[in-house]
């Protein structure tokens, strides 16, 4: 890397600015040149999906009233962790947004198989949908995360700290939750915490089941 032209990172400037004023002065390269460092966040805009199900409800809602809960394509719950999850949104009296993945399976091979479209009356609490149908809105598996986080309507985000949605959600300057759950995520919540200031951390038990 140190013969290269330039390293484009894929971050803002913002939010790394001690890391890449240590690369820049030169401090990673001793007795040696260092290339320029460009930032370049890949994210994708959040236009395009007006007639999303999820966009058309949040715009019913008060400004920054909505919690929004998504955690990335693979960020599966077991299904007790979904329970207690649905248990505490409804108990939280806030109003929210959850995309909400089946629980992970493995075939005999112990792979992890690609969840299928989650059975959502048989994975929550049973009455939580008609419960909490004023209030909230579960979504099966995805929904437009870029431009759900750009909207009005959203006032905090609990998130796995994937990095796409750690970008996304500061250029969209929501407050977060850091739920970590593998790899790099934990760097990431770290990061987001103490250092970026913005986001809480929740804390489970030692098994990572958080109540």
């Amino acid at each position: 890397m140190a013969k290269s032209s330039g390293i484009i990172v894929n971050s803002f400037e913002a939010i790394h600015p001690r890391v890449i004023q240590v690369i820049s002065d030169g401090l990673c390269v001793p007795n040696g040149r260092t290339p320029p460092v460009y930032c370049w966040p890949l994210i994708v805009d959040g236009g395009g999906c007006d007639d999303n199900e999820c966009l058309s409800w949040l715009d019913s809602q008060p400004s920054r009233s909505v919690v929004f809960l998504c955690f990335g394509s693979r960020g599966l719950f077991k299904a007790e962790q979904l329970k207690e999850i649905a248990t505490g949104l409804e108990n939280s009296g806030y109003r929210f947004l959850w995309v909400v993945r089946n629980p992970p399976m493995e075939d005999q091979a112990k792979r992890i198989l690609a969840p299928s479209k989650p059975e959502l009356d048989a994975l929550l609490p049973e009455g939580f949908m008609d419960r909490t149908k004023d209030r909230g809105l579960v979504v099966k598996s995805w929904c437009p995360k870029g431009a759900v986080l750009s909207h009005a309507s959203v006032g905090g985000f609990v998130t796995h700290c994937g990095w796409s949605s750690v970008q996304e959600v500061v250029r969209g300057g929501v407050p977060m939750l850091a739920w970590p759950l593998f790899a790099e995520q934990r760097l990431n919540g770290v990061v987001m915490v103490e250092e970026m200031k913005l986001a809480l951390v929740l804390d489970g038990s030692e098994d990572g089941f958080v109540r």
